[in-house]
Order: structure tokens, then sequence, then C-alpha cells
């Protein structure tokens, strides 16, 4: 069978990922129906042509399928059951250390600690910790505290065996007891730490932060619009270190060597060294590391004389990793990664030599001139580097869009454009910030960075300032959670398999183009005509409390939220689909860390917090806007809808309201007498618990979140835990699930 780890470890791979993120009956009946239905077309084939290949084949993938299946009702089961029911929703007391670094989110410091001891039993367990404890904290610390675990549902935790998480409000009594260092993990942070170091001390801020975010992957160094320009511009995989910037830095390295003439066994020792160093040095990156693999299997293949299979390859890495750690598939990162190679693999090079030949950048050996042919040699060299970065660019965007449809929600049309410059300042960013972070490193010699220090700082704002322009675009992010999507992505992929299994030529292709771009524009438009984007009130009534957002078009605002930390995030989950939310109302007074502690992974743009007019004594953060008590003032959710925020008595009322419709949220304890004539007739009023004076109230508007309301306003409507409801802001309807 050719191929056989690409195929098989491809399956495991995309199954897995179905399987995880599409947790169904169905969706296992439908795969294993597929892989009955492909095991009896090669059992027919064999039978009616002799042909047992795809017989094999067939085979090889429905057990590769059920195979994927299984392990994650294995490990779901076996590894993560046991550790759920040992330790979550109950206060455990854990010994252990920091084993990655520390993220500063407003003030709240979160961390994954590898348990050592969980009760003063042994334990391997790693928990996620949000805490505001003023201890100094430092990666690899031993530390000890008290917390309640809850179940993490966060699929990036998931990714990296972290299945608990914990919130510390300073009652934990959180203590530094030691180091826990001489570990790998330990002697790469230190290396990643004095790179950071030299950077800063070589270059502006601006360009400091992009070379630490393209070389290191701390994205966390950019400032929050300049990684949400990258975000919306589709091309936010150039500030994450990434499996693109390992080849660029290794193919470096392999030049260098050659042109010294360095022996192919020694070459190679030194590259694989090389090649292990920069992934711990990332951080054990999974799709640093899934490059690494690939690149020495090839270097491998070549020196000794045998020629490496990418495919091959690819599958191996997918079953480096899927293997002992199913649930990896929660790292979006990792899908995009394989999705983006399997897409080079197959297409780049027959988009390449298509546009070569289009082009006719075959060298024709006649030449006027010497200079006539240097120069023509020239632009046929740029026009070829420039064909390869396109084909490469469209390969990985199409192969990819599946993935961001399916999981991110939204995709970048023109992030192949801006791959077209973008991708050259990055190659010469990384390939300039390595040796520039090395030699800063020795102070006296610091001096000879200054050019190239000059040239990266350049490209970075070249960079920074062309992925801006392009992201003030009104087309930058296209939402894709309509249906018209699925349905274009259907098609698509159908005509992508005909074409394969009918050895399309050119007319084809052009046929199938031409249908997919047909089939997307009436999606689109009859989509636009017929369901125009609408603002939405979003209820979700969690099992221990609620959540409230406002919604359009992926801009999602957070109202308020109540009960548990893991309930807070699966409700938000389901609204705030891209890990982006605009603007954080905390409507009562001293509870920002509750809030944080659920919203520490998302990209948050502007907090609101009621404060009554007390401040800390540390300098506010910029993007918190505190508001105190007898105050009013509006926010813009979208271009539709605003609220209006009233603190009366230190209460705080939110009322949403569009030219249609207006919703009145009221805090618990709030009093109805409190309220004016304009606020109580709204279309709907939303109880987050008891109201004084709830009389005053109209009965029939009344919506609860609750259940002490239900003392002071037995009328009201109560959505019931495990329930959601939808209020649309045009046309006033309610919709319960």
């Amino acid at each position: 069978m050719k191929r056989p780890f690409g195929l098989i470890g491809l399956i495991f791979l995309f199954v897995l990922a179905v399987v995880f993120y599409v947790p169904s009956q169905l969706t296992v009946w439908v795969i294993a129906g597929l892989s009955a239905a492909a095991v009896l077309a090669g059992v027919i084939v064999r039978i009616v042509k002799h042909d047992a290949k795809l017989l094999v084949r067939a085979l090889a993938g429905g057990l590769a399928a059920f195979a994927a299946i299984s392990s994650l009702f294995l490990f779901r089961n076996n590894f993560i059951a046991p550790i759920l029911d040992n330790y979550s929703e109950r206060e455990i007391y854990v010994e252990g250390y920091i084993c990655d670094e520390l993220k500063l989110n407003r003030r709240i410091i979160s961390f994954t600690v590898q348990a050592e001891r969980i009760d003063g039993e042994p334990s391997d367990v790693k928990l996620r910790l949000s805490t505001v404890t003023s201890a100094e904290l430092h990666p690899f610390d031993s530390v000890s505290f008290s917390a309640v675990a809850h179940e993490s549902s966060y699929n990036n935790f998931l990714s990296r065996r972290i299945y608990l998480y914990a919130f510390d409000d300073g009652s934990g009594q959180l203590e530094v007891t030691g180091r826990h260092e001489n570990t790998i993990d330990f002697f790469a942070l230190l290396a990643r730490q004095a790179l950071r170091r030299s950077l800063d001390n070589t270059l502006p801020s601006d360009a400091a932060a992009m070379a630490k975010a393209v070389m290191l992957g701390d994205k966390d160094a950019l400032d929050s619009g300049v990684r949400d320009d990258f975000t919306k511009s589709g091309v936010s995989y150039l500030i994450v270190v990434s499996g693109m910037h390992l080849a660029i830095v290794t193919l470096l390295l392999r030049r260098v060597l050659r042109y010294f003439y360095v022996n192919d066994f020694v070459a190679f020792g030194l590259i694989a060294v090389f090649i292990l160093a920069f992934i711990a040095l990332t951080g054990f990156a999974n799709s640093v590391t899934r490059a690494g693999i690939m690149m020495l299997m090839f270097y491998a293949a070549t020196l000794f004389l045998r020629q490496s299979d990418s495919i091959n390859s690819l599958g191996i890495a997918a079953l480096f990793f899927t293997a002992p750690n199913p649930y990896i598939v929660g790292d979006v990162g990792l899908l995009l990664s394989f999705s983006a190679t399997f897409g080079i693999v197959l297409w780049a090079d027959k988009i390449m030599d298509f546009m070569t030949e289009k082009l006719r950048l075959k060298p024709s050996g006649k030449k006027k001139s010497l200079s006539d042919g240097r120069l023509r040699r020239l632009i046929r060299w740029l026009l070829q580097r420039l064909i390869n970065l396109l084909a490469v660019s469209i390969s990985a965007s199409l192969w990819v869009m599946p993935v961001t449809i399916l999981l991110l929600g939204a995709v970048s049309p023109l992030s192949v454009v801006i791959s077209i410059f973008a991708y050259p300042l990055t190659f010469v960013i990384l390939a300039l910030s390595l040796p520039v972070a090395l030699v800063g490193l020795i102070p006296y010699v610091r001096v000879i960075t200054v050019p190239f220090a000059a040239i990266i700082n350049v490209c970075a704002w070249l960079l920074q300032n062309g992925v801006h322009l392009f992201a003030e675009l009104p087309i930058a992010r296209v939402r894709t959670d309509a249906p018209y999507w699925y349905i274009w992505l259907g098609v698509t992929v159908l005509l992508v398999l005909i074409g394969y299994r009918i050895h399309a030529k050119r007319s084809y292709v052009g046929a199938a183009v031409f249908l997919s771009a047909v089939t997307l524009s009436i999606g689109a438009s009859l989509t636009a005509l017929l369901f125009p984007p609408q603002t939405a009130l979003h209820i979700d009534r969690t099992k221990s409390g609620y959540v409230l957002t406002v919604e359009k078009n992926g801009a999602v605002t957070l109202l308020g939220a109540a009960g548990t930390q893991s309930d807070k995030k699966k409700a938000l989950e389901s609204v705030a689909k891209d890990g982006a939310v605009e603007i954080v109302l905390i409507p009562t007074q001293n509870s920002r860390g509750s809030y944080t502690g659920f919203l520490n992974d998302y990209e948050v743009g502007k907090l609101v917090e009621f404060s009554d007019g007390k401040s800390s004594d540390e300098s506010p953060d910029e993007d918190v806007f505190q508001f105190g008590n007898n105050t009013t003032f509006l926010l813009g959710l979208s271009d539709d809808t605003e609220a209006c925020v009233t603190a009366l008595n230190k209460k705080v009322y939110t009322q949403v309201y569009s030219d249609e419709a207006s919703v009145l949220i009221v805090p618990d304890k709030g009093d109805a007498a409190d309220l004016t004539e304009e606020m109580r007739g709204a279309d709907y009023i939303l109880l987050k618990g008891s109201v004084k004076h709830a009389e005053q109230l109209p009965k029939k508007t009344l919506l609860a979140v609750s259940e002490k309301a239900l003392g002071d306003c037995p009328g009201c409507l109560m959505l019931e835990p495990g329930t959601s409801a939808e209020i649309n802001m045009k046309t006033k309807e309610l919709v319960t699930e």
C-alpha cells in the first residue's frame, strides 16, 4: 500500500477532530457507516476487477477511523474521568510547581501548576490556577494552596492535559515553598528569557515586540490592537511561532553548513540538535514539533540517499501527537498546521508549475547581450519567488478554510493577498532576529547589530502598518456561521473529489472554480436579502447561574454572569466562537476577579466596572473604565443597539435598546421604585434575583434567571437551569430553548 502512514495517520487525526468537536452518537454512526461503505466498495472492486489495492486502503482507513473513535472513548473514561471524579467540584490542597510562564491579565495572574501531591497523596495532575495574590511568583516556583477545583472545558487546556482549573481570590493561602529546577523546560525558559532581554536591549520597543512574537511566539508582547489586526486579516499565524518559522531558520542553517562544506553526517547532527533546541526554545509548541518531526525525517532520508514522502511524514507526525493524547485535537492551531501542510504538499507544486508555464518563465536560452541576460534572469528569479509564495499561500489558505469555517466561524478573504507582502517581511524579521538576539547577549559586541536592528525595525513597521490597512477594510473578516457557507464548502469538496477521481483537465478545473464561486455568491446574496444580520440578547441559564450577552455578526458584549467558572465558560463559548469579547460590563462591586477568572483566555477589548468611585492603589489599566454610584452613561453595542447603564443606590440597572425594542436588566435586590417610567416600559424586564416593590413592574414582560425572583414576582417567566433564550432586538421576538 502506497503511503500507509499518511493514510492511517491523517484519517486518525481528522476523525478524532470530527468526533471531538461534534460529540454525538449521530457523528459516530455516520463515520462508522462511511467506513463500512468504503470497505464494501473495496470488496466489490476486489471481486469484480481482482484489484486488492482499494480493499487494503479501505480496510486501513476504516480501522483508523474505528481506532480514533475508540481512543477518545477510552481516554476519556480511563484517564480523564478518574481525575474529575476525585477532584472536581471540591476543595483540594495542592502541592506542586509552576510548570509554564505566568500570564498577567488585569492584575489576575494565571499559570499551570504541575501537582506533585494533592491532599497529601502523590499526584501528577495539572491544574490551571488564576489568582489575585500579592506574592511574588516566578515560573518553576514550588507552591502550595487550597482551592475549589472545577472541570476544564476549554479545548486548548484539554489538549495540554489540563483537566482542572481553580480561582484563588486571595483566601487560598498561596505560598511559595521553594524552586523546581534542572529540567529541560527550566533551561529552555531561561534561554527564552535571555533572548527576550537581548531583543529588548537591541531593538526599539515596537520592533522588539514583533521580533519576540515572530521568533518566540510571544504575541502577548504586542499591543492588543496589533494582535486584533493580524487576527482580522487572517495572518495571525505570522505572530505565533509555527512550523514555517522552524523551516526558515533551519534552511538558513543548512545553507551556511553547505557554504563551509561541512560533512553530511556532521551537518545532520548539527541540524538535528538545532531543531530539538528550537522546539524546546518555543515551549514545545505543537505546530513547531510537527514541523521538526517532518524535517528530521526529510534530512535523515537525504543523508541515506532516500526520498522522503511528505504525506507519509505528515501521517507519522499525526500519530506521534494523537496516539498518546487524543484530546490534543483540542488545539485548533495544530489542526490548522496539519491542514495547511497537507494542502501545500498536495497543491503547491502543481499551482506553481501551472503558473510558471502560463507566464513562460522557463529560460529560452536566447540572449541579446550579457546585461540583457542578467536582467532577464533577475526578473525571472523574482517572478518565480513570487509565484512560489503565491502557490504556497493559496494551497495553505484553501485547505485551512474548512477548519476556520467549522471551528472559528470566520474567514479572511484577503489573507492570500496580505501574505504576498507579509511573508517576505516576516522572513527578514525572523532571519535577522535570531543572530541579533544571540549577538546582543554579548555586551561589548552588541554594537555590530545596529544595521541589522535598523532593518528589523523598518520591516516590523511595514508589516504592522500594512496589516493594519487591510484589517480596516470591511471584508477583512467575514463570519461563516450562516448555512450557505456549509453548502458552499460541501459543493467545493465534492467538486475536488470528482476532479481527482476523473483526473480532471484544465476545462474541468475552470468550470469547477466557476461553479464554486457561483454557489458562494448566490448563497451570500440570498442570505443578505432574506436574513440580514440582527442584534440579539442571549440569556443562557446555566446549572448554577446565568450568562447575559449581546451579539451581532460576531461582535459580543458580556453584560453579566453568575455561577461557577465552568458553567460561565461553557455558556460564553457558544456565543464568542472566535475567542473575543469586545465589552465586559461588571455590574457588581469588587467582583472583577470572578469575571477575569473565566475570561482569562478571551481577547477582551474593554472592561466597564462598577467601583462606587473607589479607586485601587495601583494605577488603573488603560482598557478599564470604572464608574461610581448615581451615574448614567451609554455603551455602543452594535451599529443599531446601545446600552444605557445606570447606577442607583449602589445597584446597576442596564437597559439594552434599539429603535424597535428594549430590554431592562434589574440586579438582585434591586428596587423597582427607583426605575423611571421609560425603564418600566421596556418590552422585556429581566430579573437577576429578588426585587423590592416588584408589584410596580408589568407582569407580562417579566423574565427571571433566579429562583429568588419567584417570591416577589410569582407570575414571571422563569428560565430553568440548562435552558436559554434569545431576544431579537429588531423584531422583539423571544425564542426559548
